[in-house]
């Protein structure tokens, strides 16, 4: 039986955004945007430090340190972020900036350790934790959920499908497929 994930599109994430927003969840709004930003799996956000991102003139850059095929992170590319303004609910800027305003005390901490998202549970993952957040955000929103992808195939994973998705179809001139892919 097939379980792939479907895509999550637009209008799906927009309604998670401003649920979490809603609910005050925003360790979830700030992972989510920035998973379908960097069109990456939540283990690579899991992963994302301080380190990992620059400011440049109108984005912000990330740069993994590692990536699936890419374990010694010799070839990774960068990922330029843009803002979006106009649309509050799915500024990643604006996500980002009140997430690290909530938790400051959080990159404190003596262990050296600069990850964005710190972990919460006993497996040391805030993948892990982030889907566990929205499992339990979604509880009574999953018939609004299940009109945008099918029962029994809502993941993280859908976000990179839906991000890429969106990125190549909503567009007259999409970025090449080769760097949507890496």
């Amino acid at each position: 039986e097939e379980r792939d994930a479907d895509p999550w599109h637009l209008p799906l994430v927009k309604l998670i955004c401003r649920w979490a927003v809603e609910m005050g969840n925003i360790f979830v709004w700030a992972f989510l945007l920035l998973q379908w930003n960097i069109m990456g799996r939540s283990c690579n956000v899991d992963a994302i430090g301080l380190h990992n991102f620059t400011a440049e003139k109108d984005s912000v850059v990330f740069c993994l340190d590692k990536n699936k095929k890419d374990q010694k992170g010799e070839n990774v590319s960068k990922k330029h972020c843009y803002d979006n303004p106009l649309k509050p609910k799915i500024s990643l800027f604006l996500a980002l900036g009140v997430y690290l305003c909530l938790h400051q005390s959080k990159f404190k901490k003596k262990d050296g350790s600069d990850k964005l998202f710190r972990a919460e549970g006993k497996d040391g993952s805030s993948s892990n934790t982030y889907c566990k957040r929205l499992r339990a955000m979604l509880a009574k929103k999953w018939e609004v959920v299940y009109s945008h992808v099918r029962r029994g195939h809502f993941n993280p994973h859908g976000t990179r499908k839906g991000s890429a998705t969106h990125v190549t179809t909503c567009t007259m001139d999409p970025p090449p497929i080769p760097s949507v892919m890496m």
